[in-house]
């Protein structure tokens, strides 16, 4: 897992980004994004198959990322792939602004 997560969660991290949660079904609350300027709620983004992961980054004392992916297999390996490069990048887009709007 980590070898399709690792370079996306290290920007994710660089963006400041606590926590990714990622539930499939849950429409325009199905990705939460957690930041040092609050939560954001977004739908998955088109044509991205809904895969369930959560990121949490920078605990206390411990690695600098947990992915957790309880459905990951090497058979679905691609889809996860494909869901990281979507969502970490729309994650850090509206993070930044989120940071922009709340340090005007």
């Amino acid at each position: 897992l980590f070898e399709v997560a690792g370079p996306r969660v290290n920007e994710a991290l660089a963006a400041g980004i606590t926590k990714i949660t990622a539930a499939p079904g849950k429409g325009a609350k199905s990705i939460e994004v957690e930041s040092p300027y609050g939560v954001i709620f977004f739908n998955w983004p088109k044509d991205v198959k809904p895969v369930a992961f959560t990121i949490e980054t920078g605990k206390a004392g411990g690695p600098a990322a947990e992915i957790s992916a309880p459905g990951f297999t090497e058979g679905n390996k691609g889809d996860y792939k494909a869901a990281l490069d979507a969502v970490i990048p729309m994650a850090i887009s509206k993070a930044a602004t989120q940071k922009a709007q709340k340090t005007k």
